[in-house]
């Protein structure tokens, strides 16, 4: 803990001293920001233009053009850490009812894992800014602006972001640089520096909780390691929900995938991961999700989605002891959800029928399991007609 004041202390307090007001974001400055992108790129209004700092729609024109195309990425790397808050666009080089009609934010941190993704936002072609803002996102690196949808082509006058460099603390007032700073002071923004911090000192959303240092819903910073703040993570928690102190799980980014027998594939995106079992009559897979804390309740929601979908009859008792019918009797396949030890859904609890193509969504509420930090899919192949493959998609799963 000494060492964490202590670095807190010595990146910030200069800043502290010499009279920054702190309790608003700040813009980011487009010095820090290096876009990039494997769009097209009309030569007239090349991309650094998105980030120089002019948002006028008047001759000369100024901005970023993808000619002809409606659709794809931008990235922005920062110079440094960030924690953002919010996003401004200045959309359609010069207004004339074309530019962007549809994106999203993607943020990524120094090791370039999803810490968040946006809904969907729609935008309009006008003069002014449009400005979207969310829950601060801690520990940016870069952020991903993925176009979903453009009037006649991509084009973007300006784009902005707004929030502090990670690792510092905002005060609520101001502090002079021609005024005397006193032991009183000094002990003050201390005081303020550990009660404002990012939760690094705790190791998930549970101790913050029980701690009394929430803040409602949002983004927490955590280390799992106790004292090795190089290994701090950003997570959600919701401390709101049946007592608070929940994690919410980022599924794909902690996926492994484990062939139990037979011929099987797997593939996963930053939304879902799907299971496929290639064999007719001989194969199974598991899907391990490793959380970055142990937890012993677990509880929330997915869907599943399958063309060739298993059977609702058969269960599964033990993870990976069912092995495939030599007579192919009783069905075509099995799901099951859990943890390492427990298994908490199987078979006729998926409320599915064989040979149907089905989108349903599941859920459990606060289940009791054995302490564990993995949360488990498996699907096995028996006996079926088809290839079977199982997509889990809209994952909203919570630990604590």
């Amino acid at each position: 803990m000494k060492q964490f004041i202590y670095t807190f202390f010595n990146l910030c307090f200069l800043f502290y001293v010499i009279g920054v007001t702190t309790s608003h974001s700040d813009i980011i400055k487009t010095n820090m920001i290096k876009p990039m992108t494997t769009l097209a790129i009309d030569e007239s209004f090349p991309l650094t233009q998105i980030v120089d700092g002019i948002s006028s729609d008047i001759d000369p024109f100024n901005g970023f053009i993808s000619p002809n195309t409606k659709t794809g990425t931008i990235t922005f790397i920062f110079e440094n850490e960030f924690d953002i808050d919010s996003f401004f666009i200045w959309n359609d080089i010069n207004v004339k009812d074309e530019g962007v009609r549809s994106f999203k934010l993607v943020f990524f941190d120094i090791n370039n894992s999803i810490l968040f993704e946006t809904k969907s936002y729609n935008v309009e072609s006008k003069e002014d800014a449009q400005i979207f803002n969310f829950n601060t996102v801690k520990g940016v690196q870069s952020v991903n602006l993925v176009v979903e949808n453009s009037l006649l082509q991509i084009e973007i006058r300006e784009i902005e972001f707004r929030g502090y460099q990670s690792g510092c603390v905002r005060l609520h007032g101001d502090y002079n640089v021609n005024s005397k700073l006193d032991l009183g002071d000094a002990i003050g923004i201390l005081q303020e520096i550990t009660s404002e911090s990012d939760h690094r000192s705790f190791t998930s959303c549970k101790s913050i909780f029980e701690n009394g240092y929430s803040k409602g819903d949002g983004y927490y910073q955590i280390t799992p390691d106790f004292d090795d703040y190089s290994n701090s993570i950003n997570v959600f928690c919701d401390m709101t929900t049946s007592g608070g102190g929940w994690m919410k799980i980022s599924i794909t980014n902690q996926i492994s995938f484990q062939k139990l027998y037979g011929n099987s594939s797997s593939a996963v995106t930053s939304e879902s991961f799907t299971l496929g079992m290639k064999d007719k009559t001989n194969s199974a897979i598991r899907a391990n999700i490793e959380t970055p804390v142990y937890f012993s309740e677990i509880r929330g929601s997915w869907t599943l989605k399958s063309g060739n979908h298993p059977d609702d009859n058969l269960s599964i008792s033990n993870w990976g002891d069912t092995k495939p019918s030599s007579s192919c009797s009783g069905g075509d396949g099995i799901i099951a959800f859990g943890t390492s030890e427990n298994i908490l859904k199987s078979g006729g609890e998926w409320g599915v029928d064989a040979g149907q193509s089905v989108k349903k969504i599941f859920s459990i509420n606060n289940i009791f399991v054995n302490q564990t930090n993995i949360i488990r899919f498996e699907s096995h192949q028996q006996c079926a007609g088809n290839e079977e493959s199982i997509t889990i998609k809209d994952i909203e799963i919570y630990v604590r």
